[in-house]
């Protein structure tokens, strides 16, 4: 009569193991076996693996009689279980100000534990395979890395840095200038901010390839008179400058007939003058 059956046993490779049957009665013999095949010279109520391998799981039994019967005990499984080792590793995100984020890191291996850490600091309660931080913060840039482990050994990831981006803001905007035909004109603006866009405008119409800090005309004609601004974008926001008045002035000139005109009109009055003098 079996006594105590064989337990189960999950452990890691390389290390020693057993499994052992109690049974009562007289003149008894022993044959264990893996997965219901016989194995050569486990004849004793002693199994060991000294140690044991990934080749070594299975189920065991093992089977006891004597000339009055025949037992066999339950089925022990030997699970070999499997050390951490990281698939995927968690990625940089960049986001925008109280948005929600999520941290993700996939493992594989045996009964595996999680703990992500902040600047190499433990994050409480955050014990699962992502982290998530609903309403970021200013205070939540940083990086983040998850350690894991297992009864067989342990692991950390590489650092993914959370990054938050930076609203635009203008801090110098164009002015507005008077320029003559012909001549070349620059207007600029200053932003700051992260992954900044520009798109500059004359009066409130996309100026076509016009999409850097700056913008030049060159030659500059009367047809570039207008109120110019520049769109500053990113992913969290944009802003729009002040508008800066580009005024053209004309070169002046002297035609030949006004002169020819004013030449004749003294020709004509400075004898009249003479005239009344003399009189």
């Amino acid at each position: 009569m079996i006594v105590n059956q064989p337990d189960s046993v999950s452990i890691c490779n390389g290390q020693n193991t057993q499994f052992l049957v109690q049974v009562t009665g007289d003149s008894l013999f022993y044959q264990w076996r893996k997965n219901g095949v016989n194995i050569p010279g486990a004849t004793t109520p002693l199994l060991t693996f000294t140690p044991a391998t990934y080749a070594d799981t299975a189920d065991y039994e093992c089977v006891i009689w004597n000339t009055c019967g025949t037992v066999t005990t339950q089925n022990a499984n030997l699970n070999m279980n499997i050390p951490p080792a990281i698939a995927i590793q968690p990625q940089d995100i960049s986001a925008c100000l109280t948005n929600s984020v999520t941290f993700t890191v996939v493992a594989t291996g045996d009964s595996l534990f999680y703990q992500w850490q902040k600047n190499g600091l433990n994050i409480p309660g955050a014990n699962a395979a992502s982290l998530t931080l609903p309403s970021i913060q200013y205070s939540d840039t940083a990086d983040y890395v998850c350690y894991i482990w297992n009864t067989c050994g342990d692991i950390y990831s590489q650092p993914a840095n959370l990054n938050i981006n930076i609203l635009p803001v203008i801090v110098v905007h164009p002015k507005k200038t008077s320029s003559c035909v012909g001549d070349s004109e620059t207007l600029f603006v200053i932003a700051t901010g992260d992954s900044l866009y520009y798109q500059w405008r004359r009066n409130g119409i996309d100026i076509p390839g016009a999409t850097s800090s700056s913008i030049t005309i060159n030659p500059v004609t009367t047809l570039n008179t207008g109120d110019y601004t520049c769109f500053v974008y990113n992913n969290c926001g944009s802003q729009l400058s002040n508008i800066a008045t580009l005024t053209v002035n004309l070169v002046p000139q002297i035609t030949g007939g006004m002169f020819m005109l004013r030449w004749a009109f003294w020709v004509v009055t400075v004898p009249q003058v003479l005239v009344i003098t003399q009189t």
